[in-house]
């Protein structure tokens, strides 16, 4: 029989987070959800938050499950969505709230950033797909807004990142969730040419490891609060959707992968990052994970039926996905949108958006709820196909 390892694995999705424990044995995983949360970002002052104090506590209160349970654990890992980030001043203190990336600061950025470096070139340096909503352009707001937070920033640490230090007190930046800024080449390390050229702050930009590097033991305060040992935190594949390919249980090099969350990742690995004008127009990208490369395609995922709920759903008038799916299923064909238009975004009404897609597209209203849930789904499967 084989030694058997436990870890608190801590996974954090756009609507909800996790604590799975994660038990190893005999060449078999078993998993068991400790805890789960909703996420809930915050608009304040016209400006769209993750509420990061409240994700840490319940990061907290599911290490804190394993310490009342006596779980010996030989690791702590935690994942998140990409691009997102916390800016430290000298002493270590998050400066504010990170930003959500459906913010709209965002929007027009090109018309600041092109004349500097165009979508070409840092497409050619990082092989990263070129979204308005990474870290690149949501820094370059902040630098063209003139905003103070980056003038006094010393460190920057993507979401993941950010959380590890807060259990360790060490800043690390793993490669997977890294390589959703922009910052990071094709070499793997953070591109110099880009953080010349738009004259960013160099001395933010700290150490890149490897996925799977161990990053440092709880500090004190932290075992104190949760009654748990001296557990190492592993920087595992920070990025949820590079965590969910390096789980995908496929051998050889003939299978392709679509996450599906509320993004949906279309991929397959590759031996080296592709960063071709052809890549980059046929709408590709690359991505770090565990071992290397993958070659991926961004798709509107369950986002669209997420805020739906979000716009549907109240106390005497439950709607929740049980009832969404068996709407769906019993309604007629629903009209098909075309599910990657940049208006589904960050509509401020989903349904009011996917109608005006549909009524642009010529077609048939939905005649209910259900219809309309039918032709997300179906049109969400269009897309992947």
């Amino acid at each position: 029989m084989t030694a058997e390892h436990k870890f608190l694995a801590l996974d954090l999705g756009a609507e909800s987070g996790r604590g799975e424990l994660v038990t190893l044995s005999d060449g078999k995983v078993q998993m068991e959800e400790l805890h789960r949360f909703a996420n809930r970002p915050v608009r304040e002052g016209g400006t769209l938050y993750w509420d990061v104090s409240s994700l840490y506590a319940e990061i907290l209160n599911a290490i804190r499950i394993c310490g009342e349970r006596g779980e010996k654990l030989s690791g702590i890992g935690v994942d998140t969505w990409g691009v997102d980030f916390g800016l430290l001043d000298g002493d270590g203190k998050l400066l504010a709230n990170p930003v959500h990336y459906r913010d709209r600061r965002t929007e027009n950025i090109y018309d600041y950033s092109n004349p500097i470096m165009s979508t070409g070139e840092i497409f050619a340096a990082t092989g990263y797909e070129l979204r308005q909503i990474s870290s690149l352009y949501q820094l370059l707001t902040m630098k063209r807004d003139g905003a103070s937070l980056l003038e006094s920033a010393e460190t920057f640490l993507n979401m993941p990142d950010l959380f590890n230090y807060f259990l360790t007190g060490v800043r690390t930046s793993e490669r997977s969730i890294a390589n959703t800024s922009n910052l990071m080449g094709t070499d793997g390390q953070w591109c110099e040419e880009i953080i010349l050229r738009f004259g960013l702050p160099r001395k933010i930009f700290g150490e890149l490891i490897e996925p799977a590097t161990v990053v440092a033991p709880l500090l004190p305060a932290v075992r104190d609060e949760t009654a748990l040992g001296d557990v190492p935190v592993i920087a595992a594949g920070g990025h949820d959707t590079s965590a969910a390919v390096a789980a995908a249980p496929a051998e050889g090099d003939n299978w392709a992968f679509i996450s599906c969350g509320t993004w949906s990742i279309l991929g397959c690995l590759v031996d080296e990052p592709i960063a071709t004008p052809q890549c980059l127009e046929l709408g590709f990208m690359n991505e770090y994970a565990v071992g290397g490369w993958y070659l991926a395609r961004n798709i509107s995922g369950l986002w669209l039926l997420q805020e739906l709920r979000r716009k549907w759903d109240h106390p005497d008038d439950a709607w929740d996905y049980a009832r969404m799916s068996a709407e769906a299923s019993a309604a007629k064909a629903g009209p098909l949108i075309d599910a990657a238009d940049a208006s589904l975004l960050a509509p401020a009404d989903m349904e009011e958006a996917l109608l005006r897609l549909v009524r642009k597209a010529g077609q048939s209203p939905p005649s209910s709820r259900g219809e309309l849930v039918r032709g997300v789904l179906e049109s969400l499967a269009l897309e992947y196909n």
